[in-house]
Order: structure tokens, then C-alpha cells, then sequence
């Protein structure tokens, strides 16, 4: 590190070691509060996708490694602030501590940058799973995150190799340090390039958002989801700055105080964003004032009785039931997982593709493309099924008899057969839809 001119150094005032002017309880305060809302949300995540709806990913593990280095985050936040003197001016601080201050730094930046890269590829993951209808889509978030993932790395190694050796990173002298990089220029533009993805990461969901039938109050969980990620972009861009000005100014530690803070909002309100949609079972069977469902059991039963007409790509249809059919064969009411009901997972895994809602899935396997493909064979099969009943019923034999006579002859049959004493009820059950 490279003191300052004599001649600023003349001009700070005495030092004051044992009562020196602070920043304050900021930094401590906000941590304080980010930090349990984070591990709390994460808690609830973990237990929603490993206990409720089964469908533990690639994103849940990013985002349970990214809370290691957050973890770190917020103690370094804690420490640097309360215990090594970063909320004071510079000219408080003992020089026996400027050398531990400035490797306190690196490690800092190391573990800042780790956290903020995991929990961005956590959402790229989230949206691949459930956003991903066509290769276009896939192959651009694949690349995005490889983009992330690179430059978190590349930041990560020149921050410990910005000077050779990087020990002469923390070696104080007043002479230029022509072995190390320019370190205004690498954070400033890494600030930048950060603050832009985090943008991108942000916006980019928004078309295939759009394209989705939501309830008014989905929409306006999303568009809260959409305003803390924009949160994020905004802490960013306003951490960027501050960094900026801490490097050109003489005073660092006291210039450090904004760094910590919008630091602190940018990383645990992009965890918090990241982390709510897999929450929403959770909070829909615990706390439905907070997350209502998305939809009721009223609508269930209209859809149950509903024709087969295809009002959509997303609607859908319960088929009725027919001769030739089997109970098993109705659709649950509702087998949303990540934006509804739960339901069992048999019900969940064979079902999905019939019901309306199973476009909400967030965290399972399912795509938008994959969803639409299972809904066309589940139509077909059902159309096959009503077909084949029709037939085994006599239906079909309009030649050889009236319709009136078919009916009498079936409802005569159906009242002379007993199956365990359960006549009444297969033949109520077996009553042909038309009558005479």
C-alpha cells in the first residue's frame, strides 16, 4: 500500500485512539436484521423442497453453498466495523493494525465476490428449470451463468494477485508500486461489470414472466420479487460508487462505512429474492394470509366438470367419467407445488400434465415446453379413453337398435349384476349420460 504525500499526512489532525469519532451502529444494524430474515428464508427453503414438494436441484444447492461465504460476509461485516477500527477516520488508526486492515480487505472481497456469484448462478438455475421452453432460452441461460461464474472467478484471482508478490499488497511505503495493478481501475470497473449483470439477471425473466396466465395476486408477488431484485441493482450500483470513493480518498476506513452497508443489502436481498419462490408452499400451508393460494377448490371442481374444449395452452380439463374408464384415472384438484397446493407425489407426478395449474411448478422438472407436449398425449389419451367406453357401452351400435332401446337394455343389465353387493352404486355410476 502506498501512504499518502507528506503533505497530506501534515494535514490530518492528531490521532485519538481511545475516543475517536465513529460512523455509528449502520452497518451492525442492517446485518443484524438481513442476515437472520436470510438464514431464516433459507431454513424455510431447505424444508419446503426436501419435506413438502420433493424436488430439491442444482439451484438450491448453489444457493445452500453461497450462504457459506454470506455466512463469512456477515461476520467480517460485524468485526470490521465493532472490533478493527473500519468506522473511523484513518488517521485513528494504530499503524500496527493498517497491515492486518488491508489483508482483512482481500479476504473481504474474496468472500464477498464468492457469495454474490453463487447465489446469481442460483437463479439462473431456478429459471432454467422452469422458464426453459425452447433451446433458445436454455442455451442463453447456460451462457449467462457461464459469464457470471467466469468473471466472479477472474475478479476473485486478480484481487490476490493484483500485486507481485501479493504480500506486497500490505507492505506500507511512501514509494509508487509499479509490481502491483492500478486498484482503482480493477474494483471500479469490476463494480461496473457486477452492477450490469446484476441487471441482466434481473430483466431477464421478464418476457417469459409476462407470457404466463397469473392471478392478480401472483402478479403482484412477482412484481415484488421483480422490486427487490431491482433493489439489488440499485445497492450495487450505489456500493460501485462509494468504492470508487474510498480508493481516491486518503481517508479509506472512514469512506468504507456506505461500501459495507450497500454491500450488505445487495447480497442478502438477492439471496431473499432468490430464495422466496421456492418458499410460497411453505408459507401457502402455514401462513396463507401472507402467500394465499393461487387458487381454491371451487375453481378445481369447475375445471372437474368443465368440457374438453381446449380454452388455451394453459387451461385445462378434468375428463368425466365414463364406462369404460377408471376412477384412478381423474385428475387431482390441484397439484401445484411451488405456487399452490400440495398434494401427494404419486398424484403430483401423473396428474401434473391435466391441470391448469401445474404451470406454476417452480422447482420441479417440468418446462413450459414439456409442459404443453404433456398436455397434448393427456388430451389425446383422454379423448381415447371417453372413445373406447362409448364403444364397450353400445353407444356406437345407432344401426342395429334406437337409442332408447340401448338405454333400457344397458340400465337393465347394469341393475342384474352384483359385484359384492355393490349393484346400486356401479350401476348409478354406469348410468349413460343420454336418456330417452
Amino acid at each position: 500500500m502506498q501512504l499518502p504525500s507528506p503533505e497530506i499526512l501534515a494535514s490530518w489532525p492528531i490521532p485519538n485512539y481511545d475516543n475517536p469519532e465513529t460512523r455509528g451502529y449502520g452497518v451492525l444494524v442492517v446485518t443484524s436484521i438481513l442476515f437472520p430474515i436470510v438464514l431464516s428464508i433459507i431454513l424455510i427453503r431447505l424444508y419446503t423442497r426436501l419435506g413438502m414438494s420433493k424436488t430439491f436441484g442444482l439451484d438450491d444447492w448453489l444457493i445452500l453453498a453461497a450462504m457459506v461465504p454470506s455466512t463469512a460476509f456477515a461476520i467480517l461485516a460485524i468485526l470490521a466495523n465493532r472490533k478493527f477500527h473500519f468506522n473511523r477516520h484513518v488517521w485513528d488508526v494504530p499503524l500496527t493494525e493498517v497491515t492486518f486492515g488491508l489483508q482483512y480487505v482481500i479476504i473481504t472481497q474474496i468472500v464477498f465476490t464468492l457469495a454474490q456469484t453463487l447465489t446469481k448462478c442460483s437463479m439462473l438455475a431456478l429459471y432454467y428449470r422452469i422458464l426453459s421452453s425452447g433451446q433458445k432460452f436454455k442455451i442463453i441461460t447456460i451462457a449467462a451463468a457461464i459469464i457470471i461464474a467466469i468473471q466472479g472467478l477472474i475478479f476473485i484471482i486478480v484481487t490476490i494477485f493484483q500485486c507481485r508478490p501479493p504480500s506486497h499488497y500490505w507492505l506500507i511505503t511512501f514509494a509508487p508500486q509499479p509490481e502491483c495493478i492500478n486498484e482503482t481501475v480493477h474494483v471500479t470497473v469490476a463494480g461496473v461489470i457486477n452492477t450490469v449483470t446484476d441487471f441482466i439477471v434481473v430483466v431477464f425473466p421478464i418476457p417469459k414472466m409476462l407470457q404466463l396466465q397469473m392471478s392478480r395476486r401472483q402478479r403482484i408477488i412477482i412484481i415484488v420479487l421483480f422490486g427487490a431484485g431491482f433493489l439489488v441493482c440499485v445497492a450495487g450500483a450505489v456500493r460501485s460508487y462509494y468504492t470508487y470513493v474510498e480508493l481516491v480518498s486518503p481517508d479509506i476506513t472512514w469512506n468504507t462505512y456506505y461500501v459495507w452497508i450497500s454491500g450488505t443489502v445487495e447480497l442478502y436481498v438477492g439471496i431473499i429474492g432468490a430464495s422466496i419462490p421456492a418458499t410460497k408452499p411453505f408459507f401457502t400451508r402455514y401462513i396463507p394470509f401472507i402467500l394465499p393460494r393461487s387458487l381454491h377448490s371451487s375453481r378445481s371442481e369447475q375445471y372437474a366438470i368443465s368440457s374438453s374444449v381446449d380454452k388455451g395452452p394453459f387451461s385445462g380439463s378434468t375428463p368425466i367419467a365414463t364406462p369404460g374408464s377408471s376412477r384412478k384415472s381423474q385428475t387431482p384438484s390441484h397439484v401445484d407445488l411451488e405456487l399452490g397446493d400440495i398434494r401427494e407425489r404419486e398424484m403430483r407426478s401423473t396428474r401434473r400434465s391435466r391441470n391448469l395449474d401445474a404451470i406454476e411448478e417452480i422447482g420441479s422438472d417440468a418446462s413450459i415446453s414439456s409442459f404443453l407436449r404433456m398436455a397434448a398425449e393427456g388430451e389425446r389419451r383422454s379423448s381415447d379413453e371417453c372413445r373406447n367406453g362409448e364403444i364397450r357401452t353400445g353407444k356406437r351400435d345407432s344401426e342395429t337398435r334406437p337409442r332408447s332401446e340401448d338405454a333400457f337394455h344397458y340400465a337393465t343389465d347394469s341393475k342384474d349384476e352384483s359385484i359384492d353387493g355393490g349393484d346400486l352404486g356401479m350401476a348409478a355410476h354406469y348410468k349413460p349420460r343420454y336418456s330417452v
